[in-house]
């Protein structure tokens, strides 16, 4: 079975729900579950300073993988993060 979690936005600091999401990633995937946790780049708002901000930071994030839990969970491997594998 495939499942999909979505989250609000990156999950580079340690917030509560999403380290239940995290470790229901890893333990529905060693059950042998395809799981894909998606991380937003960013919402939509009305300015165009912010849409540049956020679009700069979407791809700081992409190229530096930020938006994965590096420093404050240990995310299985084969839990899919964005389209990519996550590696420690």
């Amino acid at each position: 079975m495939t499942i999909n979690f979505i989250l609000p936005f990156a999950g580079n600091k340690p917030i509560g729900g999403f380290k239940i999401v995290y470790e229901y990633a890893n333990r529905l995937t060693e059950k042998g579950h395809k799981v894909n946790v998606i991380h937003p780049s960013y919402t939509f708002k009305e300015s165009s300073f912010n849409n540049l901000k956020y679009l700069l930071r979407y791809h700081q994030r992409s190229l530096d993988k930020s938006y994965l839990p590096h420093e404050w969970f240990s995310l299985n491997e084969n839990v899919n993060a964005l389209g990519e594998k996550y590696q420690q």
